[in-house]
Parts: C-alpha cells; structure tokens; sequence
C-alpha cells in the first residue's frame, strides 16, 4: 500500500491533519521482534503505537489485531495465519 498524499490521505487547505480517504479498511498486523516480546512492555510499546496511530490511522485504517512474535515463541504457529 502506498501512502501518498491523494491515495491514503488528503491533504486540506488551511488544515494541519489531512481527511483519511481509507476509512473502511481494517488491518491485522503481525510484527517480528528480534528482542523477547516482553521487551516492548518495559521500552513502552513505542513500534506498535507508532505504526497504529500515525502510519495506518493517518489514513483511516483501524487496526483489528496486533500479533508479536519474538524470539524463543513458536513460529511454525503463526506461518498459517489466516488471511
């Protein structure tokens, strides 16, 4: 998905925030962790806040599910996520 001004967003005259053009989508989302995924609790979950709010809800996605995956978890689990 590409997120060019026009495509996902809007931007508006005399306006800070641009019109989301992506309302009705919806996303899961699974993020690989090279550090345990306990990890994000003690460094305050900053890469799942950043994708959530200003890369997919810049455009008006809302994000359904959010997967992490780290080391020492089961992989083969995830391989046949349903899409």
């Amino acid at each position: 998905m590409a997120s060019v001004n026009g495509f996902a967003f809007q931007y508006q005259p005399n306006k800070s925030i641009p019109e989301k053009l992506l309302k009705v989508l919806t996303a899961e989302v699974v993020l690989t962790l090279d550090t345990p995924v306990y990890y994000r609790y003690f460094q305050g979950d900053c890469v799942t806040k950043q994708l959530k709010h200003t890369t997919l809800g810049l455009c008006g996605i809302k994000v359904l599910k959010i997967t992490h995956i780290g080391p020492g978890q089961d992989h083969e689990l995830y391989l046949d996520l349903k899409v």
